[in-house]
């Protein structure tokens, strides 16, 4: 799995990053081609996903978050 239950732009991805790993940080934007959008819609985890922010906020070890996956049966 590489994506987990949210549905999240590109930059409210980004956002999160700076939010949670560079405070302060800025997200600079550059003209560019136009894209797509996309949402694509998986098939249920065989276990509980993490939310984006909590998987980034364990790469700084923040020790409130509970790391512990629980299966679904």
């Amino acid at each position: 799995y590489v994506a987990g239950p949210e549905v999240l732009s590109i930059e409210s991805y980004l956002s999160k990053i700076v939010e949670v790993l560079l405070p302060g940080g800025k997200i600079e934007r550059q003209d560019g081609a136009p894209g797509t959008d996309c949402v694509v819609s998986a098939s249920p985890a065989p276990f509980k996903m993490r939310a984006f922010t909590d998987y980034l906020r364990s790469l700084k070890g923040d020790p409130n978050l509970n790391s512990t996956l629980k299966c679904n049966t």
